[in-house]
């Protein structure tokens, strides 16, 4: 088995555009679908996107104006397509002799290659490569030739940008506005060079793309070649006699620059200038696989168990890298939830980075940091939301897309009824604290002061004031209450008999509060005095307030009943669930939200949950974090406390986000191996499989893909950061033979190879003196190249002690039935 091949020998129409999303190429500044060049049939979605290029238009929808932000379709640089006599190709209309398409992981490269008949029993070969440039992120290519085995004559090759593109690649949206792009202008330049000059028609940001097509034969024909031009596209045309065995080929360079880009002098004149500049497509091509090359050798991980776990996790490695890469630290540029892959979520940025950032924190910091800017950028729109609501500080929005405001739809469709209903997911002012646990994940472990003093901080102050203003005091309970938010199980709105929105006390959200008041009061002791008095002065925080968040960090109110923490206020009190009666009755109920509204049920009268909630705690802090806040609060915590609240949620999950399997996965590894692998590789095939129901095409679920490269760095190497020191504490389950993988931290590039009872260390570049690490809490002294080696500590007196409460997770999961 090629672990870095992803290939497919069949077409399959049905699944078209689901491949297309996996096959697509990106260099984390912009990505293309993996849409066929000659792809004409409404089967293709090609599809051009740009980090941070968006677009709003309005709508109405139940006699309502809803204005929504995509991210915008860009021009479609792709085409190149032939014709004999008068009909251009369309594979669904030929009859496919053998057909096989790739994804080569490590070179960034998608091939095609296709014999066919067409309907006079002429056959030809098709042979296409293409790639995105991780070398020179304005830059891509394709080669596209064919062959005749039994036939000669007139054909015509077409290479074409086409600008009457729409964004359509999600069904749900169809009813809303999609027409975003204006053509400027248009034309020829030199020989063989296209251009096209859009604008937005709502944001103005100009987007200019640029192609030079060569034509290439063995016999060195010259073709008869044509520009024409329609409304909002451009083609050019080479006309030549084809012979029998003879092989012609198109080598297609694209130029793409916004007005956004840094370095900059006009859009369109840059994209000719480099069209101008990089003609060599071979050239161009090496470049691009060089690039990669340092990529993997900096992110690689090897996983040496059963199955293609190694291969999906490379795929999910390269979608990363394409969606966030270091050419995404030069424009303003979030985590999109769904990649540059698709329309889907319309390319905002929520919570997911929480699952995003680890991996970049240890292998690519400055990208870190980058996605940390993003939301420092958008500070001021935070403050004003914040102040809209009522609430002091900043409240950054559940959706987040060009400058920060929510971009949360207030209404959306359920697919399953075809009705559009109001959407209360804003009130997750969770993504706050997702935020700021990000801002001290990255301080712990880079040792970034300069981020920290002149950014971070000033985050997590105004963070910190949000939750002090979200917080009242219960007078009866002598204890802080945050009521009126939603957890990051999206099932519960509001109480069933309330049209308030939220719940009241969600636990993950106050006891997550407590930390982040916490490390915001640990920010005075770090921070130098004057820097301290400056934010005091101009963040209008005064000692007044410091000693409340020192109160709120001793008295906040966390719900418990019978020994579990209750995912929030009242929660024990709803509903038990029929899962079996909906299992046979839908089959697939993962959306169970979506299947009880079609129903004119409330999913908050329920106990269920879309994905972990208060389960989340257990899958960001260690036991003994929690255990130390929970004492601080008064709470009791211990081993069975957690057992008993991980078993009760479990049972209660639908598993209707991607984000659900691999928290899971995570915190079932010390509990049950079986139950860890069966929902890790779940959560591996969730993309390439499309197991969450025909999502998938619309964009890939990218906290999901780097969350199962978290499995082997958080999981399995047991690294964390803890107070400045990076902890090591490996623990493979059984099924698994060796984990491999570089990290960085503190500037210092290391090495560690873990095997079931034995794992090494090799410090493989020094450019920090403090090259130290930590293992059981004990010092690690390490001299470049060096290699030491431990022998692995498991706890088994935890894992039997936890087993021994529960018995096996899956089976306990799979025989649940409440009735």
């Amino acid at each position: 088995m090629n672990n870095w091949i992803i290939s497919y020998r069949d077409f399959n129409s049905s699944s078209q555009k689901l491949r297309e999303t996996i096959f697509t190429l990106g260099n984390g500044y912009f990505a293309t679908r993996g849409a066929h060049e000659d792809g004409i049939a409404p089967i293709h979605y090609p599809g051009t996107y740009l980090g941070g290029v968006y677009n709003r238009l309005s709508s109405t929808i139940c006699s309502k104006k809803l204005t929504n932000e995509d991210l915008v379709n860009l021009p479609n640089w792709l085409p190149v397509n032939f014709k004999i006599e008068e009909e251009w190709f369309d594979i669904t209309k030929v009859k496919i002799l053998s057909y096989r398409a790739m994804l080569h992981l490590k070179k960034g490269l998608m091939k095609r290659s296709l014999k066919f008949m067409d309907l006079k029993g002429r056959i030809f070969i098709i042979n296409s490569i293409r790639f995105v440039s991780q070398h020179n992120p304005h830059l891509g290519g394709l080669s596209y030739s064919i062959i005749s085995t039994n036939w000669e004559g007139k054909i015509t090759l077409r290479s074409s940008l086409l600008g009457n593109v729409i964004n359509k690649g999600v069904a749900r949206y169809k009813d809303l506005k999609n027409h975003h792009l204006e053509v400027l202008q248009k034309g020829s330049f030199n020989e063989d060079g296209l251009y096209m000059h859009v604008r937005t028609n709502s944001s103005h940001i100009e987007i200019a793309e640029a192609v030079h097509t060569e034509f290439h034969s063995k016999n060195k024909i010259k073709p008869q070649k044509t520009i024409l031009e329609e409304k909002e596209n451009i083609h050019q045309d080479f006309c030549i006699n084809l012979k029998k065995l003879e092989k012609v080929r198109i080598n297609k360079t694209v130029s793409i620059y916004t007005a956004k880009d840094v370095a900059l002098f006009e859009t369109l004149y840059e994209a000719k200038k480099t069209i101008k500049r990089h003609k060599n497509f071979i050239k161009i091509l090496k470049n691009h696989i060089s690039a990669w090359k340092y990529l993997w050798y900096i992110s690689d991980m090897e996983i040496d168990t059963s199955g293609d776990i190694q291969k999906l996790i490379r795929l999910h490695l390269f979608h990363s890298l394409q969606t966030l890469s270091p050419h995404s630290t030069t424009i303003d540029y979030g985590v999109p939830a769904r990649g540059l892959h698709g329309e889907a979520y319309r390319g905002h940025v929520f919570w997911d980075e929480i699952f995003v950032l680890p991996f970049y924190i240890f292998h690519f910091p400055d990208i870190a940091r980058s996605m940390l800017m993003y939301r420092y950028h958008r500070l001021s729109s935070a403050r004003e939301l914040a102040k809209k609501n009522g609430y002091k500080g900043a409240m950054f929005p559940w959706q987040s897309g060009s400058n920060g405001e929510e971009e949360t739809q207030q209404y959306h469709l359920n697919p399953q009824s075809s009705k559009w209903g109001p959407d209360k997911s804003q009130y997750q002012r969770h993504v706050n604290l997702a935020i700021a646990y990000n801002i001290w994940a990255y301080y712990e472990a880079t040792q970034d002061v300069n981020f920290l003093c002149h950014y971070g901080a000033e985050i997590l102050f105004e963070i910190a004031k949000l939750i002090s203003s979200l917080a009242s005091l219960d007078y009866n309970r002598e204890r802080y209450e945050i009521r009126n938010v939603m957890g990051p199980d999206e099932y519960h709105e509001n109480y069933p008999d309330s049209n308030k929105p939220g719940v009241n006390n969600n636990a993950y959200t106050n006891i997550l509060a407590v930390w982040v008041l916490e490390k915001a009061l640990k920010l005075i002791e770090i921070l130098s005095p004057k820097r301290i008095q400056y934010y005091f002065e101009t963040l209008e925080i005064s000692m007044d307030e410091i000693n409340r968040w020192k109160d709120i960090t001793h008295r906040m109110y966390v719900p418990f009943h019978n020994k579990i923490l209750n995912q929030f206020e009242g929660y024990e009190e709803l509903k038990e669930f029929n899962w079996k009666l909906y299992q046979e009755k839908y089959g697939r109920i993962e959306r169970l939200d979506r299947i009880l509204k079609a129903e004119n049920k409330n999913p908050s009268e329920f106990q269920i949950a879309k994905q972990p909630d208060t389960l989340m705690l257990f899958y960001l802090l260690k036991d003994a974090e929690i255990e130390r806040i929970l004492n601080q609060l008064s709470y009791p915590y211990n081993l069975n406390i957690k057992a008993n609240t991980i078993a009760y949620y479990l049972a209660r999950t639908s598993h209707g986000s991607t984000l659900s399997k691999i928290t899971f996965a995570s915190i079932l590894s010390e509990l049950d191996s079986e139950a860890s692998q069966h929902l890790f590789h779940e959560a591996l095939i969730s993309d390439i499989q499309d197991t969450q129901g025909g999502t998938t095409e619309e964009g890939i679920h990218l906290g999901v893909m780097v969350g199962t490269t978290s499995m082997l760095f958080k999981t399995f190497a047991g690294i964390t950061v803890q107070e400045n020191k990076l902890n090591v504490n490996p623990s493979i389950p059984s099924w698994v033979k060796r984990v491999s993988f570089k990290f960085i931290f503190k500037n210092n590039l290391y090495l560690i190879e873990i095997f079931n009872d034995v794992f090494h260390l090799k410090l493989l570049e020094k450019n920090n003196e403090e090259a130290n690490l930590f293992f059981n809490n004990e010092f690690i002294q390490l001299e470049p190249q060096k290699i030491v080696s431990f022998y692995c500590n498991k706890n088994k007196e935890i894992e039997k002690k936890l087993k021994d409460n529960l018995g096996v997770f899956y089976g306990h999961v799979q025989e649940k039935n409440m009735e």
